[in-house]
Order: C-alpha cells, then structure tokens, then sequence
C-alpha cells in the first residue's frame, strides 16, 4: 500500500477539452457533517439499485442513454452510474448529508417516494 499526495494534474477530456487549472481540492468532496450517508452509503446503493423505479429516475437524469444501469458509489455531492461500459456523475442540485435528503431528491427527479 501507498499514499499519494496529488500536487496538481492536467485533464484531458477529448479534442478542446483540457484544462489546466485543476487543484487537489477539485478533486475532494467534504464529508463534513454527512455522518450518516456517509455510514448508510452500502445499504442505500443496494437499495437504489433493488428498486427499478429509482434507477429509471436516474437513468433519465443521466440522459436517458440505454442500459443497465446501477449505483457504484454515493457521496454528498452526488452518485455515480455504470452500466456496459459506460459511466454517469449525477450532481446533486446541493449538497447531501443524510437519508431523508438523498431520499428527497430521488424523489423530486421523478423516483418512488420510498425504495427499497
């Protein structure tokens, strides 16, 4: 095992699309005061990803490319989608430190009220 300490980093994101200007911060989410999303991460993943309703909800909100589509990680500022080969970041409108709030917000895209 090793530790990496990120000192700056140049992203190539295809043809006129690289930047220069990324920091180590960039790349951190705060995990400050998000205890419990933080601690619920596994079960609500499995959760999600046991409910066709709010995969559906997120699908359309990853623009609605076809596919099977699951939940491979959770965090405050947003969750990420694989599916064949492919990779979705949906951000969250604002940050989300708990359950009933990452509840809500599948909620609000058009996901069941309550999953699982």
């Amino acid at each position: 095992m090793f530790r990496v300490a990120v000192e700056g980093l140049h992203l190539n994101g295809g043809p006129a699309r690289n930047t220069d200007d990324l920091t180590p911060a960039d790349l951190r989410t705060e995990l400050a005061s998000a205890e419990d999303l933080c601690r619920h991460e596994v079960d609500e993943i499995r959760r999600i990803n046991d409910s066709r309703p709010a995969l559906a909800a997120l699908s359309a909100r990853a623009g609605g490319v076809r596919g099977k589509w699951r939940v491979t990680s959770l965090d405050p500022d947003g969750l990420d989608l694989a599916a064949e080969g492919a990779a979705r970041r949906i951000w969250f409108p604002s940050r989300i430190i708990d359950r009933p709030g990452l509840h809500a917000f599948i909620a609000s895209i058009g996901g069941p009220t309550s999953y699982g």
